[in-house]
């Protein structure tokens, strides 16, 4: 069996000699995560079988190599990640340093669950998001169908709880069998012994020690409406469907250093390889899951004040969550991440991997009601939001499901449930603004935000905003949605005419990228708008000459940063699902494969599909898209 390093809970720092920073006894074997180069392009739920089939083919080069050494041995493999987990000595190591097509090598390690509970006053609803019905109306109907989902890749979830009874939509579990550097044995917690499974009760909440935290986390999104000692709570998103995906190994003190907290010798641990499978089995879910909004991760390790330091973690770590979290963010779901539960001490302006990653969503923690930062919530300049997380000290803390009982409910304070919460937004948002991306989601909820400055020692005031689901759904953001249809024979005219029409809703002190799915082909570099501009629309422009449907205009503050996008238009042809510029076969083909449940329209596609703008794609705009190609009735 492959020895596992462990990371000692309470953020300890790794060391990293030789290759790869990773140092392997002799007659010893580790399980490390080896990720290798590849030339994919982004997930989209269009292409991800293709991109499977691409990764299937990089790997092959990879692998072929491993088969033949006597050091290495593949122990999984996943379809829509550049990544793999491989046992090896440190023989195995120098082979994978001298491969060409390894791009690094990483340990499989663990991170902290970030937990805690204890008595508690509750939750009441005053106007607080994660104590507020105010998003009733969203995220699914009051039934819970047509739900947007929420994925919690954690502990488990208790299914049977009253407050998330009928929840789960899908499920899943990803666990690993092995040993530890220390000796210590590690057993899956799937069911059978499995290394995954996605049958009914595969993501029932763990019973061991360490165990218990997932039902919290999922209660924190999405659970129903409840009355607990007189106060009513809810989740921020209580309409919303959940995919509990349960992530932990089970760890045995059987070597020479107990992993396990206290005086437990059994635990539930969290290896990193099982959240990359968690990921990985996300954007397969995606191809027929396409209301996913977001995914949550409560759990970290170290402290960082920067990227550059986060990447510090461990290169390949930071590597492959940040390309995760990039493909999901370009399938339209958040990452959300808890950034850390040590800002009582020497961590101030620091938060944990992989909260610190460019596109993790971090979120800090304020006490229950929002009137001030959680006395232990990690916070700086990396974390995105602030959001209730409850604070004992202050006697302000949200009450969860608990995993104990089926209409039991805990105190509970922590990161932990911060993340959650906002996980949940992203599919309240998402619900009234389908078309949205994940940036201006998240920029929406910046706007929107409440902003709170943290006054504890140490944190030089610093100033994050607290989110207000009620006040991000209020928001007048029509033209976030707005969808500019373009007709007519002459379809490069038309499009130029539509790009003059936004030009006239562009002030001076914006700058702009043009975007043809996740590919940014022109960017202005934040001058003044009037110095970029020629011609009619951006026809002038040779690297927008090409662009024809499916395009998108970001406009963004001047003198702000590009990371901060104001505004965004989408531009698509009436009819054109498929984004090539005109109407034919393919585009019937994809309309039919929508109405057929086998290749979902989301986005602009969705947009371009529904001809009579009824607000779905079906038959009548099959019938449409064939009249047109047949010349009786033009697509105006």
């Amino acid at each position: 069996m492959a020895a596992i390093t462990a990371v000692a809970a309470q953020f300890s720092t790794f060391k990293m000699p030789l290759a790869f920073g990773i140092n392997i006894p002799d007659n010893e074997k580790y399980r490390v995560i080896v990720s290798y180069k590849t030339n994919v392009p982004l997930a989209t739920r269009e292409n991800i079988a293709k991109r499977a089939e691409q990764l299937q083919s990089d790997r092959k080069a990879v692998t072929s190599r491993i088969k033949t050494s006597n050091h290495l041995d593949v122990i999984d493999s996943f379809e829509n990640l550049p990544i793999m987990i491989v046992e090896t000595d440190m023989e195995g190591l120098r082979e994978l340093a001298r491969d060409p097509s390894v791009e690094n090598v990483a340990v499989d390690r663990t991170l902290e669950i970030f937990n805690s509970s204890f008595e508690a006053i509750g939750c009441q609803f005053n106007g607080v998001t994660a104590c507020s019905d105010g998003s009733l109306n969203y995220a699914g109907d009051a039934d819970g169908s047509n739900g947007y989902e929420v994925v919690i890749i954690d502990t488990g979830m208790r299914s049977t709880h009253i407050a998330l009874s009928g929840k789960i939509s899908a499920e899943a579990c990803f666990s690993i069998n092995g040993t530890d550097s220390y000796g210590n044995t590690i057993t899956s917690m799937c069911p059978g012994g499995a290394t995954s499974s996605t049958a009914a009760g595969s993501s029932e909440e763990c019973v061991i020690s360490g165990c218990g935290h997932g039902t919290k986390v999922a209660g924190a999104a999405a659970m129903l409406s409840s009355q607990v000692s007189g106060n009513k709570i809810s989740g921020s998103a209580p309409n919303a469907k959940l995919i509990p995906i349960r992530v932990v190994s089970q760890n045995t003190f059987t070597g020479s250093t107990n992993q396990c907290d206290g005086a437990d010798t059994t635990c539930a641990l969290l290896y990193l390889s099982s959240i990359y499978a968690a990921m990985n089995h996300v954007i397969t879910l995606s191809a027929t899951h396409d209301r996913i909004a977001s995914v949550n991760i409560s759990a970290g390790a170290n402290a960082y004040s920067s990227v550059s330091e986060c990447q510090s973690f461990s290169a390949g770590d930071y590597n492959n969550f940040n390309n995760a979290a990039t493909n999901l963010k370009n399938l339209g779901i958040a990452t959300v991440v808890a950034s850390g539960n040590s800002g009582n001490n020497a961590n101030q302006g620091k938060i944990a991997f992989p909260a610190c990653a460019e596109s993790a969503i971090a979120v800090g923690a304020a006490d229950a009601y929002g009137d001030a930062m959680a006395y232990y919530s990690q916070n700086g300049t990396l974390v995105d939001l602030i959001a209730p997380g409850g604070d004992s000290s202050q006697v302000k803390s949200m009450m969860l499901p608990s995993s104990s009982g089926d209409s039991l409910f805990s105190g509970v304070q922590g990161t932990s449930f911060a993340a959650p919460t906002v996980a949940g937004i992203y599919a309240t948002l998402r619900s009234k603004y389908p078309l949205a991306t994940v940036d201006q989601l998240t920029n929406l909820l910046k706007t929107t935000g409440r902003s709170m400055i943290d006054s504890r020692t140490g944190y030089g005031s610093l100033n994050k905003p607290f989110v207000q689901v009620q006040q991000a759904l209020k928001a007048n953001l029509t033209e976030l949605t707005t969808t500019y249809t373009l007709s007519g024979t002459n379809i490069v005219a038309a499009r130029d005419a539509t790009l003059a029409t936004l030009k006239t809703k562009f002030s001076t002190p914006y700058g702009y990228t043009i975007m043809q799915n996740s590919n940014t082909l022109y960017k202005s570099g934040l001058t003044p708008y009037g110095a970029n501009i020629a011609g009619n629309g951006f026809a002038s422009d040779a690297s927008t000459t090409k662009l024809v449907t499916g395009i998108t205009i970001n406009l963004y503050r001047y003198n702000i940063g590009s990371n901060e996008p104001f505004k965004t238009y989408y531009v698509v042809i009436n009819g054109d699902t498929n984004g090539d510029g005109k109407i034919d076969i393919t585009d019937l083909v994809q309309v039919s494969r929508h109405m057929a449940n086998v290749s979902p329209l989301t986005g602009y596609r969705l947009a371009a599909g529904d001809i009579n703008k009824d607000g779905r794609s079906d038959i009548t705009d099959l019938v449409r898209i064939s009249q047109h190609m047949a010349g009786v009735r033009e697509i105006q």
